[in-house]
């Protein structure tokens, strides 16, 4: 009888064991990334792999920075059902470019309803542009933490932010907003999903 109490208890930990998600570091997920990045994209040399954070401080992406000019965002999922053998997947994003932008509130003249239209910035020398590089370059955030926070509602995307002061400092459209604007706001600025989603890229 004892016996047997000794096994279950045994078999019982092994069990917890294999089913305990396995949580790698930021350097081990930055080296694994690094390692992909340069069987995928043996072009370029030069990269760099940064952490961005959501909106409760935790690691959720990571940002695949290039030389000269192009960047992807990367989602890390943990597996919990192989937690053992294979504790993390990778999911890609590959943005071709963005613009600057906000969101302004008009009246549809024909329902009187609130809508919203999208309102590109100009930059100081009066041009639009469209950047490849990372928002988070383009504004010169170098030594700041970088968030990266996901938005639902009308329009869904991906806000790069930091913080400043309290609050975050939307890097598309140059506003701030909190946690209130994205539980309550219909849209927000960012970088939309209408780039490539590549789940066998990392997997």
């Amino acid at each position: 009888m004892k016996k047997i109490f000794l096994l279950l208890i045994s078999l019982l930990c092994v069990n917890m064991m294999m089913s305990a998600t396995v949580t790698i570091t930021e350097e081990d997920n930055i080296k694994n990334i690094s390692e992909r990045v340069k069987k995928r994209y043996y072009n370029y040399t030069d990269f760099k792999v940064e952490p961005l954070y959501n909106e409760m401080d935790e690691i959720e992406y990571f940002i695949i920075e290039f030389e000269p000019t192009c960047f992807v965002l990367v989602d890390v999922a943990y597996n919990t059902t192989n937690s053992c053998y294979d504790p993390v997947f990778y999911y890609r994003y590959e943005v071709g470019f963005w613009e600057k932008y906000k969101y302004v509130e008009y009246i549809d003249p024909k329902t009187e309803n609130i809508e919203y239209k999208k309102e590109y910035i100009k930059e100081t020398n009066g041009e639009y542009v469209r950047y490849h590089d990372t928002p988070y370059k383009v504004a010169g955030i170098v030594d700041e933490r970088k968030y990266l926070i996901t938005f639902y509602n009308k329009n869904s995307c991906l806000i790069p932010a930091v913080k400043r002061n309290g609050k975050f400092l939307n890097l598309v459209s140059m506003e701030e907003f909190d946690m209130k604007d994205i539980n309550e706001k219909n849209v927000m600025a960012g970088l939309e999903n209408r780039f490539a989603y590549d789940a066998l890229l990392f997997l």
